[in-house]
């Protein structure tokens, strides 16, 4: 086959599109005909641009998701109008919502190979677009998406400094926390106000502020108390043949050196958030001084035992006797579904803090 690409090798062959990993030639052909004019892609919206100003741009509504067994109709063998033949309003036309944009970009390549050439928009089917319009789709898409996930949401209505806040940030660029942990991205900071589940990037942001906060409100103390994000939590539910290796594998690197120190008395406890099969956020604390563990849930869920032993086999291999299952930790009430992340952190700041027990009107 030659160096460059040829397309009477791969289109209209009957091949089947390499899904894996197509060959680079595969690679950039793509790329050139994903490629958006520079004219589109500087009308599309900048990752960098504020809550504000993302919420308060003209966009049009996405037209409605098609049948899943009509999605390829969307794909034609007609060539292309060029880029100067275009609408004059394309920029005003309905683009496509995110679930449809996204599964044309996967049904894409195979419908390349199979000899399409265009894209038809339900509202114009005579008239058969260049491939580059799923880019923009699928990046107008993004972009309502971000604005749904903003201006659908009470908190931005009922929290005025909050939105005053979020609206001055760009809508999706990532942000540094305190800690190589705490990397999440803006657009992620709505779901603390939405009623979905929250992230474990964003638990990890969280989770290093209150680190940060404690070391500026009790320098002298806070070497004594660890709060650790779920890195501790991901250790500890390491498999069995991995705990054979507690000595030596990479895994157990931060739990080695807080055995020890809780060994050696240099720490006192160590907090920790904790997931529960992939739907709640709750916390745990391994409390040395006392020899005991706690647990807190916002929800009084029952304390998952295998969580239990597996901590007391994690202190045994520090010369510990194995710590009792003390009462829970203090918490507030949580009566929704999405509400755990929050309750966990003020959880955390209460244990530290002893601030007021997250409440829910």
């Amino acid at each position: 086959m030659s160096i460059t690409f040829d397309p009477s090798e791969w289109l209209s062959c009957g091949r089947l599109f390499p899904q894996g990993c197509p060959p680079k030639i595969i690679q950039d052909e793509i790329k050139h005909l994903e490629a958006m004019p520079l004219w589109i892609s500087i009308s599309t919206p900048s990752p960098d641009l504020s809550v504000d100003t993302l919420l308060n741009l003209s966009i049009n509504l996405a037209f409605d998701d098609i049948d899943k067994g009509s999605v390829l109709r969307f794909f034609s063998q007609q060539s292309a109008l060029n880029d100067s033949e275009l609408l004059k309003d394309f920029l005003s036309c309905p683009v496509s919502s995110f679930a449809l944009s996204s599964e044309l970009r996967q049904l894409f390549g195979q419908a390349w190979f199979d000899g399409c050439h265009s894209i038809i928009h339900a509202a114009f089917p005579t008239t058969p677009l260049p491939l580059w319009v799923l880019s923009y789709w699928y990046s107008m898409a993004q972009v309502m998406v971000a604005r749904w996930e903003s201006a659908d949401n009470d908190g931005f209505i009922v929290v005025m400094e909050i939105l005053n806040v979020l609206g001055c940030l760009p809508w999706d660029v990532r942000w540094k926390g305190f800690g190589a942990e705490g990397s999440v991205r803006s657009s992620e900071l709505a779901l603390l106000l939405a009623d979905s589940k929250i992230n474990g990037c964003l638990i990890d942001a969280l989770i290093m502020s209150v680190v940060h906060k404690y070391m500026l409100s009790d320098p002298e103390n806070c070497s004594r108390v660890a709060i650790k994000p779920l890195a501790l939590s991901t250790a500890l539910r390491c498999d069995a043949s991995q705990w054979k290796e507690y000595a030596t594998h990479n895994a157990f690197k931060c739990l080695r050196y807080i055995g020890d120190c809780l060994h050696d008395g240099t720490l006192q406890c160590v907090i920790f958030p904790i997931n529960i099969t992939n739907l709640h956020w709750a916390v745990f604390e391994v409390n040395a001084s006392q020899q005991e563990i706690l647990y807190g849930d916002s929800l009084d869920w029952t304390c998952p035992s295998a969580d239990i032993d597996v901590m007391r086999c994690w202190l045994k291999q520090h010369s510990f006797k194995p710590f009792r299952k003390a009462l829970g930790m203090p918490h507030g009430d949580q009566h929704d579904l999405y509400s755990c992340a929050v309750a966990a952190l003020n959880t955390i700041h209460h244990a530290i803090f002893q601030d007021h027990c997250f409440l829910m009107m």
